[in-house]
């Protein structure tokens, strides 16, 4: 028997809203475990003002709203999460009342007839898409409170603007909070937490990718208390809430004009040092990614002892992955040719003492290739490289290892997926992945699951919890999962301060039909050469233990 869905009312100050609301509000409506059956409008929001009107209203933060539309100017991107766009089509047959809520400072309060007309309706969840800051009986008013996006990690920031601060000071990620409102502002109940990318240039930038990112974690929240139901949904998201939060930062808010003077100074010098710097980068040096290994009896652990193999100024080695076949090791790697600007899958073959060959090309299509995953089943050799310039995963056997590799099936089709790495484990497959949902979302923040019973299959099924992380510093795969000890550890990217910028070891600690866990025991950063810009894969067999590293080099006059 299918459950019920949620009853859902939502509060809006107009049904012109931004685009990043309207998604996630088209999400809810396109699903089968919501409905909206009520809209509540905001009768004081005041309708329509023009841009003159706003800045004469908000005069005393002249120069901050200034600035502000000239970084929207500058750098502005398609898709655009304030692009307006009318709810009236997609709520057409939901029914809406008008109310007047009172004002008191910073807080809005709603009448208790109003109230009363709400509670009427006997909804599980309000959604709160305006309004300002809801205080009072209306914090009450359906059974599960009112659900509403903080842009920030709220144990570091409860201020404002969204997405400003994390820019201005240089974070290495953005933060969004998804909570139960209650009197305490940005304090309440913690539904999901997820931490996005931080563009170095930009916060109107910023703020586009962490509204678009975080539009999706409303109605996934939804659909898991749908489906987990009200019991084991509050116990699963008690993961968001066990620390003891005694908030210690200053309370950020939008700088006024006094304020905003030295600030914004400071800001500008930072912003033309960053472009004059990403400008003489652009002109005369270049990122390249080579390779580094040691060869111990277990995994080697100093990564300062690692040797380096370099690839020619022309190309880059990244995403090192190794079959033992033997006694020899096959490094397979992405190779990319600048002039091509593709990448194609090489193999390096080396012996027990560390001498290898020259890599040979082994795979090369139309789009690019990367993160080449190897392993062997029923012994044979298979491959899944990443290919999401072509919409795919796709898996690949070797008929003449290590050279000759021929397509077998697309486990995957239109999807947007990154760094594919199976695991056999509990006589299933799982298929780890990053993927996003929205093309203005971030590549690298999100981990989805997908389990089957047979390898050989387009049939996955996806986890319930999918995305099982969302955390831009350890969601991305970065290399085969492994067993060690009796435990199993999963290597992902830290992409937080740019990408790959170092990479964890997790433990699976729970993994399941229903449920992931996982911690993290490992954080590694370049820190031990200063040369080292990034590091973001991990693998091991055998004795080999191989990873790659990311340099800044001077371009030949050639190049």
């Amino acid at each position: 028997m299918d459950k019920e869905r949620l009853k859902l009312g939502v509060l809006i100050d107009s049904y012109e809203v931004p685009a990043w609301t309207y998604y996630s509000i088209e999400r809810i409506v396109d699903s089968d475990f919501a409905e909206i059956e009520l809209v509540i409008l905001n009768d004081n929001s005041g309708g329509y003002q023009s841009r003159t009107v706003k800045y004469w209203k908000n005069r005393n933060y002249l120069i901050y709203t200034i600035l502000s539309r000239l970084d929207e100017v500058l750098f502005r991107r398609e898709p655009d999460a304030f692009t307006t766009k009318n709810l009236e089509g997609l709520l057409r047959d939901v029914p809406s009342i008008k109310v007047r809520p009172i004002r008191k400072d910073y807080s809005v309060y709603f009448q208790l007839t109003d109230i009363e007309t709400i509670r009427d309706h006997k909804l599980d969840i309000l959604i709160r898409m305006g309004f300002g800051i809801l205080r009072g009986d209306i914090l009450d008013s359906s059974r599960f409170g009112i659900w509403s996006y903080h842009h920030a990690d709220n144990r570091v920031n409860k201020g404002g603007p969204p997405v400003f601060w994390e820019t201005l000071e240089n974070w290495p990620e953005t933060g969004v909070t998804l909570q139960i409102l209650n009197e305490d502002l940005a304090g309440g109940k913690v539904l999901y937490r997820s931490w996005y990318p931080r563009y170095e240039l930009s916060p109107y930038q910023n703020r586009n990718l962490c509204l678009f990112a975080s539009s999706a974690l409303l109605s996934r929240q939804i659909e898991c208390l749908q489906r987990l139901g009200e019991e084991r949904f509050f116990r699963e998201i008690e993961k968001f809430n066990q620390a003891l939060d005694l908030y210690s930062h200053k309370l950020y808010k939008t700088p006024s004009n006094i304020a905003a003077i030295p600030l914004m100074a400071k800001y500008l010098t930072r912003l033309l040092a960053r472009l004059i710097l990403k400008i003489y980068n652009k002109m005369f040096r270049f990122n390249q990614w080579y390779l580094m290994f040691d060869l111990e009896q277990d995994i080697a652990k100093s990564l300062y002892r690692f040797n380096k193999i370099i690839p020619p100024k022309d190309r880059y080695w990244a995403d090192p992955h190794v079959i033992q076949n033997n006694h020899e090791y096959y490094i397979f790697v992405e190779e990319y040719i600048y002039k091509n600007k593709k990448g194609h899958i090489s193999v390096i073959e080396m012996d027990e003492h560390g001498n290898f060959k020259e890599p040979v090309p082994v795979l090369e299509k139309d789009y690019h290739l990367s993160y080449p995953f190897v392993f062997q089943w029923e012994g044979k050799h298979y491959m899944v490289p990443e290919t999401r310039d072509n919409g795919t995963v796709e898996l690949y056997e070797c008929t003449d290892f290590p050279h000759v590799w021929e397509f077998k099936m697309n486990l995957m089709e239109n999807v947007n997926a990154f760094d594919a790495t199976l695991l056999h484990w509990d006589e299933k497959w799982w298929l780890f992945v990053g993927m996003y949902e929205h093309e203005g979302v971030g590549h690298s923040s999100e981990l989805f699951i997908f389990s089957s019973s047979e390898l050989f299959t387009n049939k996955w099924k996806p986890h319930p919890l999918n995305p099982v992380i969302s955390d831009i510093k350890r969601a991305r795969p970065a290399g085969r999962i492994f067993d060690k000890n009796g435990k199993i550890y999963r290597p992902s990217q830290d992409c937080s301060a740019i990408y790959g910028s170092g990479f964890n070891i997790n433990e699976i600690e729970r993994l399941s039909e229903i449920e992931y866990a996982e911690r993290q025991v490992v954080s590694v950063k370049p820190d031990w050469d200063k040369g080292i810009r990034g590091t973001h894969t991990f693998t091991y067999e055998g004795q080999l233990t191989i990873i790659d590293a990311c340099k800044k080099r001077h371009k030949s006059l050639h190049f």
